[in-house]
């Protein structure tokens, strides 16, 4: 019933950009965009600068999934998910047994991805265009100067439009690099700044920040890590400002969704009707998703 009532809504609403504000608070309608969208597609989740050597690993959390990634002695990169099963003995549960199941990772010029469905699609043409493009920043050879996550008190969706809206401010030389859902990239030459963000519920959003430099770039001598581009600065402040705004206007019924300014809405337009195509696509199939997200209790 409440993916015909969004079907309904996306359809009703096609070519506006807004969404109705239950988009941005509802429990059932977040579940929908995770089983659709989060555990379908392939997701840049990290970079290989984050886990330079063999050994390293980190693990982020998307949704119901908590997801492992970690680097081989082979310098390869393989990716699991941590699920918990229960012992059932005599009709009781006596205790809960944590194991792992590997997923789909895929490397691409620097970018880790990773798919949790049972039947990833194609990664050939993400592959395909994303070499194109990034190669010449050489993202493979640089290293993490800075990051910083914080949890958002807002839906993915809204924090997903505030990061549009803020990248849409032009700047010269910079290549911007969006992938939907969880990933916004500024690359320089010398050096690049990525935005990351993953779903954990309804109102609650995991947002990370990275400056990404190159491996033998030198602390106080190549760069700062206290001075970060202006510009920067100015689109991280302006972000803030649209998130405090909308998260709270969305806490209430007579919500109304405001587009961000005009000539600085690009962005955040661009990612509503990537958004609406896609799950409105999925949810017009009728397909059953993923019998892998069922495995997890």
């Amino acid at each position: 019933m409440i993916a015909t009532q969004v079907l309904d809504s996306l359809r009703a609403g096609s070519g506006s950009s807004a969404l109705p504000r239950e988009f941005y608070t509802d429990a059932e309608i977040f579940n929908l965009d995770l089983e659709h969208i989060f555990y379908r597609e392939w997701l840049l989740i990290a970079y290989t600068a984050e886990l330079p050597q063999p050994g390293s690993a980190l693990t982020l959390q998307i949704g119901a999934y908590g997801v492992m990634l970690a680097r081989g002695a082979d310098g390869s990169f393989r990716a699991y998910i941590n699920e918990r099963r229960e012992a059932r003995a005599r009709g009781r549960t006596d205790m809960i047994h944590p194991s792992r199941r590997q997923i789909r990772c895929e490397t691409v010029s620097g970018c880790v991805f990773v798919c949790l469905a049972a039947q990833p699609p194609d990664f050939g043409p993400t592959r395909r265009q994303l070499d194109l493009y990034l190669f010449p920043h050489r993202l493979q050879e640089a290293r993490v100067a800075f990051e910083s996550t914080t949890i958002e008190e807002g839906n993915w969706k809204l924090i997903c439009e505030c990061a549009g809206a803020a990248s849409s401010l032009k700047l010269a030389g910079v290549l911007l690099l969006c992938h939907y859902p969880t990933s916004w990239s500024h690359l320089l030459s010398d050096q690049a700044i990525c935005i990351r963000v993953l779903p954990l519920a309804a109102t609650r959003t995991a947002l990370t920040v990275q400056w990404l430099v190159h491996r033998d770039a030198v602390e106080g001598v190549d760069y700062d890590v206290e001075d970060l581009p202006q510009a920067w600065h100015g689109t991280s402040r302006r972000q803030r400002r649209i998130e405090r705004k909308s998260e709270g206007g969305v806490k209430y019924r007579e919500y109304e969704h405001m587009s961000p300014p005009l000539g600085t809405d690009n962005g955040a337009r661009q990612f509503l009707d990537w958004y609406c195509r896609r799950l409105g696509r999925r949810l017009a199939s009728g397909r059953m998703l993923n019998p892998a997200r069922r495995s997890v209790r």
